[in-house]
C-alpha cells in the first residue's frame, strides 16, 4: 500500500497538468508543483487553502454554475494569481464519496498560452503574405495614375493662376494625391521584409531622443511627459530607424489620445535577459471589445488612419526577436509594453 501511494504521488507531481483536488468543504488538500506555479505559489503554500483565495473570480464562477455537472471542461483568458493574461483549458471532476455523498473537487489546469499565442503569430504571418503579395499589385496600379493626375492638376493650377476658385480645388487634388501616396507608401513599407541595418543600440538614449522630437506636440497639448530610465547603459542589436519609427508612433497615438491634455509616461527596466519599455497615456483608452484588434492591420479607430501603424509596430519588434503588449482602459489610458532582447 506504501509503495501506491508513494507512485501514485510521484505520479502526480510529475504530470504537466496542474493538478488540485479539495476536500467536501472546499479547501485544497492536493496541489501539484505545475498548479502550484500556475498560481505563483510553492506546493505546500497551496494546502488547507480555500479555492477562493487562489482562483481568479471569474474561474470560481464557471465552477459554481457547472457545480452539479459530473465533468466539465472550459477554456478561459485569466490572471488567476499572477497578474498576468494567460489562456487556461480546465477540467472539472466532481467527487463522490463512497455513500454517494459530495466528496470535493479535482481540477485539472492546463496552460495553452504558448499554442494559442503560435496560432496568432501564424496567422499574423499569413496575414502579412496576404498583404505582401497585395502591396506589388497596388503600388504598380495606383502610383503611375497618381502621378499623372498630380501633374495634370499642378498644369491646371499654372494655367489658371488668376481663378482663385480653380487653385482652392487643385490644391485639395494635390492633397489627396499625396495623402494616397502615402497610404501607398505605409502598405509597402508594411510588406516589405526584415531588417537591414543592425546596430548596437542603447534604448534608454534612443527613447531620450525620439521624445525630444515630439517635445512640440507635447507642449502644444499640454501634455507632461515622464521619463523614467533604467536600463541605462544596456545595449542591444537592432535597427536603430525602425525602433526609432516605432517609438515615435507610440508617442503619437498617445497624444493623440489626449485631447485636453494628461500625462504621458515613457519607462524602461531591464533583466539579465531583455530590456522592457513600458509607454503609457492617460487618455480616452479603448474599449475592451477592441483591444484584441489593435494589431491587425487596417484597423483603426481614428477617422483618417490607415490602420497599419501599430501592425507595422508590432511586425518591427517580432523582426527583433521582441514582442509588443497593449493594456488599456476606457477613460483612464493605455499602456504599450514592448519587450527587447539584451545585446
Amino acid at each position: 500500500l506504501k509503495s501506491i501511494h508513494s507512485f501514485t504521488d510521484t505520479l502526480i507531481a510529475s504530470l504537466p497538468l496542474g493538478l488540485i483536488a479539495t476536500t467536501e468543504e472546499g479547501r485544497i488538500r492536493t496541489c501539484n508543483p505545475s498548479a502550484a506555479q500556475m498560481l505563483n505559489l510553492e506546493a505546500d503554500a497551496c494546502l488547507g487553502l480555500e479555492l477562493t483565495e487562489v482562483l481568479d473570480p471569474k474561474v470560481l464562477e464557471d465552477l459554481k454554475l457547472h457545480q452539479q455537472e459530473e465533468i466539465h471542461r472550459w477554456e478561459m483568458e485569466t490572471s488567476i494569481n499572477t497578474g498576468m493574461e494567460r489562456s487556461l483549458f480546465f477540467t472539472r471532476v466532481k467527487i463522490d464519496n463512497e455513500d454517494e455523498r459530495a466528496g470535493g473537487l479535482m481540477l485539472l489546469v492546463q496552460d495553452l498560452s504558448l499554442i494559442r499565442q503560435l496560432e496568432n503569430q501564424l496567422q499574423r504571418a499569413e496575414q502579412e503574405a496576404i498583404v505582401g503579395r497585395m502591396a506589388a499589385g497596388v503600388a504598380h496600379e495606383l502610383r503611375n495614375p497618381l502621378s499623372s493626375v498630380k501633374g495634370l492638376t499642378l498644369l491646371l493650377k499654372s494655367r489658371f493662376k488668376d481663378d482663385l476658385s480653380t487653385q482652392q480645388t487643385a490644391d485639395l487634388m494635390v492633397e489627396q494625391v499625396e495623402r494616397l501616396d502615402r497610404s501607398i507608401s505605409e502598405l509597402l513599407d508594411y510588406a516589405r521584409p526584415g531588417l537591414t541595418t543592425k546596430t548596437t543600440l542603447q534604448v534608454d538614449e534612443l527613447l531620450a531622443k525620439a521624445v525630444m522630437l515630439v517635445r512640440t506636440d507635447t507642449e502644444t497639448q499640454h501634455i507632461t511627459v515622464e521619463e523614467n530610465f533604467g536600463c541605462g547603459a544596456a545595449t542591444m542589436e537592432g535597427d536603430k530607424d525602425k525602433l526609432t519609427q516605432v517609438f515615435l508612433n507610440l508617442f503619437l497615438n498617445g497624444i493623440q489620445a489626449m485631447e485636453e491634455g494628461g500625462r504621458l509616461i515613457v519607462s524602461t527596466f531591464c533583466s539579465e535577459d531583455e530590456i522592457i519599455v513600458e509607454i503609457g497615456d492617460s487618455g480616452r483608452g479603448i474599449p475592451p471589445d477592441l483591444v484584441e484588434k489593435v494589431f491587425e492591420p487596417y484597423f483603426t479607430t481614428k477617422q483618417d488612419g490607415t490602420g497599419l501603424g501599430l501592425a507595422m509596430s508590432a511586425k518591427i519588434i517580432h523582426d527583433h526577436s521582441g514582442r509588443m503588449t497593449l493594456e488599456s482602459h476606457e477613460n483612464q489610458g493605455t499602456t504599450v509594453t514592448v519587450r527587447l532582447p539584451v545585446h
